[in-house]
């Protein structure tokens, strides 16, 4: 169990038991990996519309959706999709993870680079030193998909 960095690879093909899925708080899944989810997962769009119309955008409730053969966890990385991700919004983002992977006995999640494409974040100098002291010791297999850029450099 552990964390294990893929440089290359298709979250879509990973088997999982949760695929996570990042997203804004505002009701877009217009660009990036959140529009591949939303053309690769029927029922997806429709019902984080209805759940971003529900909540306030300071409340950032990430939910999960049951799909064919996996669970998609949304994943709010950023409020509006104009904006900029956070540090402080991947955090707070990971650890309503953790403990809804604790509370639903998760044991298999694949990660994007949350808030490194769109979001603006650096995958090695924000993004990875958060997973490895929020994640590391979790009694979890944890993939996280590293983005295109990095593989690179």
């Amino acid at each position: 169990m552990g964390i294990r960095y893929i440089e290359h690879g298709d979250i879509f093909q990973d088997d999982a038991q949760v695929l996570v899925c990042p997203t804004n708080a505002g009701g877009i899944m217009g660009n990036g990996l959140a529009f591949a989810f939303r053309m690769r997962i029927p029922g997806l769009f429709p019902r984080y519309r209805r759940h971003c119309a529900k909540h306030d955008l300071d409340d950032m409730v990430h939910f999960p959706f049951k799909a064919e053969d996996c669970i998609v966890y949304c994943f709010h990385t950023k409020k509006k999709w104009w904006m900029d991700s956070t540090t402080a919004l991947i955090r707070d983002g990971l650890m309503k993870l953790i403990n809804w992977c604790a509370e639903n006995g998760i044991e298999q999640i694949a990660l994007p680079a949350l808030g490194c494409g769109k979001g603006g974040l650096d995958f090695d100098k924000d993004l990875v030193p958060l997973l490895e002291e929020l994640l590391k010791e979790l009694d979890m297999d944890v993939t996280v998909y590293c983005p295109d850029y990095r593989s690179k450099k």
